[in-house]
């Protein structure tokens, strides 16, 4: 794949981003990362800087002594990243913020096993590793548990943990949500009604989280409403056929009837925040993907009619 690099390591003020590279890499790899960082703006130090990125290879003897020495909540802007967060860095065109870490550490979360869907798994490791997290952590030792809402067991894995001041489990979403927004939120802690469910409710509640991923999915494929088609059954059937994709496995928390209704009872809240996204993406009308538009047929004059004899 063919990477443009761009100068994605410079801080607000346009100087270049300090790196220090773990010594004992492969000799390749350094070689590799000393082309590159420079290329994207950045600058590579002979010694660790007090503000930057130490670049290691994870579960080295060498990465842990440099923790060792060098990790430290009295610097909160150096952090240690692995040698192939630079390439991920390259592929998505900016430079990936350390979200999941907590006083200088690497905060430890758990996959559960109710996120069956290998590539899932996959895709959410090293989504957690370049953004600052350790995925690796038991079930016992974790800091927040991410497991799958659509299965049976995360209500009682929640209950579980409700007592607990160190412990949180969240949707494996979340984990996409933090790093798109650039901030680490947790779901809050709300008062739940011990009553049954009221007529009229859904069975399973719509989230904030549910209601930015509906609000993204009309806006990528029906930026503009009045081109029509946002309260159509094709539109929202076509979500649900997205569920085997591993960045839309969230589609399942809800039938596609739920997502139409959800869109079409609170279109005038939900509007205003699909024109900013719109706006944001700056997507332009009738662009490739979007819901209704198909390759145009060459033009060519109209055939004459034949006339009657």
């Amino acid at each position: 794949m063919l990477i443009v690099l761009q100068a994605i390591f410079t801080d607000d003020e346009g100087f270049p981003v300090k790196f220090f590279l773990q010594k004992d890499l492969d000799c390749h790899v350094l070689t590799d990362l000393r082309k590159a960082i420079p290329a994207m703006g950045g600058r590579v130090e002979p010694k660790v800087p007090r503000q930057g990125f130490i670049v290691v290879m994870p579960g080295s003897d060498e990465e842990a002594r440099l923790r060792l020495c060098w990790q430290s909540e009295d610097r909160p802007g150096r952090f240690f990243v692995p040698y192939t967060w630079v390439e991920e860095c390259a592929v998505a065109g900016k430079l990936l913020k350390q979200i999941f870490v907590s006083k200088g550490v690497p905060m430890k979360l758990h996959i559960h096993s109710s996120v069956a869907n290998v590539n899932s798994r996959i895709a959410l490791s090293r989504r957690i590793i370049h953004s600052g997290g350790n995925p690796a952590a038991t079930f016992e030792t974790a800091d927040v548990i991410l497991a799958d809402p659509s299965t049976e067991v995360f209500s009682t894995l929640v209950r579980s943990c409700e007592g607990s001041f160190d412990k949180r489990v969240e949707s494996f979403t979340w984990v996409k949500s933090c790093i798109d927004r650039g901030v680490l939120e947790f779901t809050p802690v709300v008062y739940k009604n011990p009553g049954g469910r009221r007529a009229g409710e859904e069975r399973t509640s719509f989230t904030t989280e549910d209601e930015r991923h509906l609000c993204e999915w009309i806006a990528l494929k029906i930026p503009y409403k009045e081109t029509g088609g946002r309260t159509g059954n094709k539109l929202y059937q076509q979500l649900i056929d997205k569920a085997g994709d591993p960045d839309y496995t969230w589609v399942t928390r809800h039938t596609w009837q739920s997502w139409r209704e959800r869109y079409k009872k609170n279109f005038a809240r939900l509007d205003p925040i699909i024109a900013d996204i719109v706006s944001h993406l700056n997507l332009p009308m009738g662009g490739q993907g979007q819901y209704g538009y198909v390759r145009q047929k060459a033009r060519g004059g109209k055939k004459p009619a034949k006339r009657r004899t």
